[in-house]
């Protein structure tokens, strides 16, 4: 449960500095640019969030709660899940964290780390 607390901890400050470049950016010339590259973006996350299992993360915390180990396979698609909803939230700083949590390379080497630290 500390993870969660250190997620929070940068998250939050992370979204609300993303919102404010965001708005600072779409209300000077930047507008064009904001809406065709966070439209697109936001389109191919929920393309994404309906090809996948969201049940995926309910099993997942049932198996945390019992202490069952999880398969890499399990954590790859919620890293998965996660790239979704990274890019269903407005901001160039959400959409990066996303498209790279979707691209297999950068997921194969976050489980690696997360594996190794065991």
């Amino acid at each position: 449960m500390e993870w969660l607390f250190w997620a929070l901890i940068f998250l939050v400050p992370a979204t609300l500095f993303d919102l404010w470049l965001l708005l600072h950016v779409s209300s000077s010339t930047g507008l064009l640019l904001t809406l065709f590259s966070q439209i697109p973006l936001c389109g191919y996350g929920w393309w994404r969030l309906r090809k996948l299992d969201g049940n995926t993360l309910f099993f997942v915390a049932a198996e945390r709660q019992k202490g069952e180990p999880i398969i890499k396979e399990l954590w790859d698609e919620v890293l998965q899940i996660l790239g979704a909803w990274f890019l269903l939230v407005p901001g160039w700083f959400n959409s990066l964290i996303g498209l790279i949590l979707l691209f297999r390379q950068s997921r194969l080497l976050l489980l690696e780390i997360i594996y190794y630290n065991r």
